[in-house]
């Protein structure tokens, strides 16, 4: 098995894309509020392997603290982490 990685240069623009990606999400949901849901499902699309949890995560703790604001707690949707508590999070743009 390979082990998945990304350049820094590429990384960089995936987290800028992401950043994007998830304001967008939270000025068109009601809730306002976007979660590691949201950016798993960002980085499916973007073809980052579900089983690099060190590189998900690493965009997970990258975006949220620098970016959004904490916002409460909700438990995932996502399968693999089906009723695990993650945190809810938005912007004050």
């Amino acid at each position: 098995m390979s082990r998945f990685t990304l350049t820094e240069e590429r990384f960089g623009s995936m987290t800028s894309k992401l950043r994007t990606y998830l304001r967008g999400l939270v000025r068109r949901r009601n809730s306002g509020v976007v979660s590691a849901d949201d950016v798993h499902a960002f980085l499916d699309r973007q073809g980052v392997p579900r089983n690099a949890v060190s590189t998900r995560l690493r965009f997970v703790n990258t975006v949220f603290p620098s970016t959004f604001t904490y916002a409460g707690r909700t438990r995932s949707s996502r399968p693999v982490a089906r009723g695990r508590v993650i945190n809810l999070w938005t912007t004050t743009e």
